[in-house]
């Protein structure tokens, strides 16, 4: 495997040989009114590393305009860099230029990526009828902390919500039953508006799968001790165990135990004995490491496992990719840890030779960790992908008419922890198209699917 691995390295990167080479340094520390040049700051030659990657970006495209057959190499020094927008690299930039760019760590040195931001400056609890509805004993252990400091336009609705960490680790928003599943009691055939005629293909419980009148009956009378019901959510395979989604609650009348979910309602309906769970919910909030957000008032409890010290809760709001290699190629990416975000990290849009080696991809919502669609040799090697919401790797390739291999890859990966989120359909690795391949993964830890497929002569 070493011998496959160390062959492969070869063949990548023996096209740098004859490319004349710069180095542009990366460093929260930085200036961007230093030359980019050197790791070590100088100040009185006004010589050092970069401090965004904006400036980074404004150098690449002043060499590629005046340069052709150049390597590149973006080198960061280690620390945690805050990414707001996307850093595009398009064919305008690379197009008949023969470049090759490198993002990498500065002598091995641990280097963060991360789609989110830090918070601080939570408190006890204060507000009277707050502590009312919380359980006694975690009254004095809930800190409260108040987002409207950090101007988030937009916090976004579950499951593309935001995710809490704790020290690098998601913590889970509060929910009922804290473990495993409800199941819906009954789901009335009668009311004002039929709002899903069902499966016609399909009986279930004496009717059609799925049909419903805009409520469904629960028979655990939890929902009756909560006093808000605003922004309260539940996650279930509502019709069939092969389709989960997401349901907003409207209103619930606890007379007679009917749960009435706020329109759009999902896709396939609801149906009498399915499994689904509530969360975001105050009155749950009662384990260490579990969060309610009050969208309103934009206040974030959260229960913490431990003391708060500064840098210790991250939010994830990045919602768009972090990196987007489109249409060219010899982009790659070395030994770097890309973490927090609420969407893909890497898109890669068609192009060739565009790798992801040797890096960490954690801390995901509910989308793919990387993506590559289309082109041809490009690829994930020797990564490790963890907690993401949804696909680990996704592949895209070839031509189906002319059978011609796309020949992208993942390749030496370990992908643990995935479909957290949306559980259904969401695989470790995703092949599509023609000619791809998936090789020596390690998969565990989830939900639903290893590996899935569509299309033709992929080799696994």
């Amino acid at each position: 495997m070493k011998k496959v691995l160390l062959l492969f390295f070869i063949i990548i990167y023996s096209s740098f040989a004859q490319q004349k080479e710069y180095n542009l340094y990366l460093s929260t520390n930085g200036n961007d009114q230093f030359d980019g040049k050197y790791p070590v700051i100088n100040i009185k030659k006004n010589q050092g590393p970069f401090k965004t990657f904006n400036r980074v970006k404004e150098e690449i495209n002043s060499i590629c305009k005046n340069e052709n057959n150049i390597l590149i190499n973006i080198i960061l020094k280690g620390g945690i860099y805050y990414i707001g927008n996307t850093f595009i690299i398009d064919n305008e930039l690379t197009e008949n230029k023969n470049v090759t760019i490198v993002f990498k760590s500065y002598k091995n040195e641990i280097v963060r990526i991360s789609g989110g931001i830090i918070v601080s400056g939570f408190s006890d609890i204060t507000d009277k009828n707050i502590l009312n509805r919380l359980n006694p004993e975690v009254r004095k252990k809930v800190k409260v902390c108040n987002l409207k400091q950090y101007n988030i336009s937009d916090y976004g609705n579950p499951p593309h919500r935001f995710d809490v960490l704790y020290k690098g680790k998601f913590m889970s928003v509060s929910r009922y039953p804290d473990k495993g599943w409800l199941n819906i009691d009954d789901v009335p055939q009668n009311g004002d508006s039929l709002y899903n005629k069902g499966d016609h293909k399909v009986i279930r419980n004496g009717k059609f799968a799925g049909k419903h009148y805009g409520r469904f009956c629960y028979s655990d009378p939890r929902p009756n001790k909560w006093i808000n019901t605003k922004d309260i959510w539940m996650h279930g395979y509502w019709v069939w165990d092969w389709k989960d989604d997401f349901q907003l609650i409207d209103r619930i009348d606890t007379n007679k135990k009917e749960i009435y979910p706020a329109k759009p309602f999902h896709h396939y309906g609801f149906e009498k004995g399915q499994r689904y769970y509530y969360f975001n919910i105050l009155e749950e909030l009662d384990k260490p490491g579990e969060w309610f957000f009050d969208k309103a008032n934009e206040l974030l409890y959260f229960y913490p496992p431990q003391n708060i010290a500064n840098g210790d809760i991250m939010l994830s709001t990045l919602n768009k990719p972090m990196f987007v290699i489109d249409k060219c190629n010899n982009v790659k990416f070395e030994k770097i840890i890309f973490e927090c975000s609420k969407v893909r990290v890497i898109d890669i849009i068609s192009g060739n030779n565009n790798i992801v080696a040797g890096c960490t991809i954690r801390s995901i919502g509910a989308d793919t960790a990387i993506v590559i669609r289309g082109g041809t040799n490009n690829g994930v090697i020797s990564c490790d992908i963890y907690d993401v919401g949804a696909t680990g790797i996704a592949i895209n390739g070839g031509d189906k008419i002319a059978l011609t291999p796309g020949n992208n890859f993942a390749i030496n990966n370990h992908i643990t922890r995935f479909a957290n989120k949306i559980r259904a359909f969401s695989a470790a690795i995703y092949l599509r198209g023609v000619g791809n391949i998936a090789s020596h993964n390690k998969i565990h830890n989830a939900p639903f699917s290893g590996m899935k497929y569509y299309g033709n002569d992929h080799i696994m």
